[in-house]
């Protein structure tokens, strides 16, 4: 079902919640019912209606939500990321991972020390039991 010129007209003019939940209504649904055929959460869908897209979490998530969201109610999904990607709440800056610092890794000579001669007894043990048991197993 396609939405009509006087429809799409208004649509422009509202903000991206509001055009969502004006296609919704177009569509005779409610947002439970949009929810349970896309088999999401209705936080969810009540978030990008209710222009809380932040809540959802990164912008990569928000933009994938959005477009099926807008796929499904027969809008413009293109239009409506872009209208969501030059408004406010895609401009929120997010900190740069990829240089998040990190604590140095420290390498404790002690315990691999430990380690070391533990597993050399271990195997010292074992050759020991092996060489008693086969000697053991001959007579």
């Amino acid at each position: 079902m396609s939405i009509d010129a006087p429809v799409q007209s208004q649509l422009a003019i509202d903000s991206l919640g509001r055009q969502l939940q004006s296609a919704r209504a177009v569509k005779g649904l409610t947002i439970e019912e949009a929810a349970r055929q896309l088999h999401c959460d209705v936080a969810l869908l009540a978030a990008l209606e209710d222009d809380r897209a932040n809540d959802i979490g990164a912008a990569v998530f928000v933009r994938g939500h959005l477009r099926r969201y807008a796929e499904f109610l027969g809008a413009n999904a293109e239009e409506l990321c872009a209208q969501w990607a030059s408004g406010p709440g895609a401009a929120a800056s997010l900190p740069d991972l990829a240089r998040a610092p990190q604590a140095p890794r420290v390498i404790d000579s002690a315990t691999w020390t430990r380690r070391g001669v533990l597993a050399v007894a271990a195997i010292a043990l074992l050759l020991a039991l092996w060489l008693v048991l086969q000697s053991g197993s001959g007579a």
